[in-house]
């Protein structure tokens, strides 16, 4: 049986802001970030999106996002659908990132592990395993939002998803995944910018 569920991306954060690598580390939404979030709250009220629960990367600014985007605060907070680690590279400026592999999904591949960082494989696989375990064990009726980050969610639909979408430019912050698992595939159904009230991607319409 199929099940559908929400992906959703972070707010804008100070590091956005000032172009800093962050991944591990952390940094505040900036207001521009808690817009989005509350943009994200108002789309899910119209469309009558009622959650049975909600789970957030661990780090500070995916809390803060669930919170403001569902207005509850019993969130699950889980270790697996946090950012990629970057080790050394964290909170560096952004222009000193390696050469990005956006031909294959690959990301920044292994590079990271040299500095204490992750490679892409153990990213999205982290990201499957945490995400699959849980919709395995929940009813097929059940709502569910996961709130994590730009690059680990990059990698998972990218290398998890079946026909993963195309896109022609950046997850934006709030981008709102809904994601279909049958059992043995994901597959992405569409993306929406809560922001500017557009879909990125809808399936079916590329």
């Amino acid at each position: 049986m199929t099940k559908t569920f929400y992906l959703m991306r972070h707010g804008r954060t100070r590091f956005n802001e000032q172009g800093r690598i962050q991944g591990a580390c952390d940094s505040p939404l900036t207001e521009e970030g808690i817009a989005q979030a509350k943009a994200a709250k108002v789309y899910f009220d119209q469309e009558g999106i009622q959650f049975d629960r909600v789970y957030s990367s661990t780090q500070e600014r995916a809390c803060d996002t669930a919170e403001l985007a569902t207005g509850r605060t019993d969130y699950i907070r889980l270790k697996g659908i946090k950012e990629w680690d970057f080790g050394s590279f964290e909170a560096h400026q952004e222009y000193l990132n390696p050469h990005l592999y956006r031909e294959d999904g690959s990301g920044y591949r292994d590079y990271f592990v040299a500095y204490g960082g992750e490679s892409n494989v153990q990213v999205y696989s982290r990201m499957r395993d945490t995400m699959r375990d849980i919709l395995e064990e929940t009813a097929a009726d059940a709502t569910l939002l996961f709130v994590s980050h730009g690059g680990a969610i990059g990698q998972f639909f990218r290398n998890v998803t079946k026909n993963p979408p195309q896109l022609s430019r950046r997850i934006s912050n709030c981008a709102i995944f809904k994601i279909r698992y049958d059992g043995g595939e994901f597959e992405v159904a569409s993306i929406y910018d809560p922001l500017d009230q557009t879909f990125i991607y809808e399936r079916g319409k590329e």
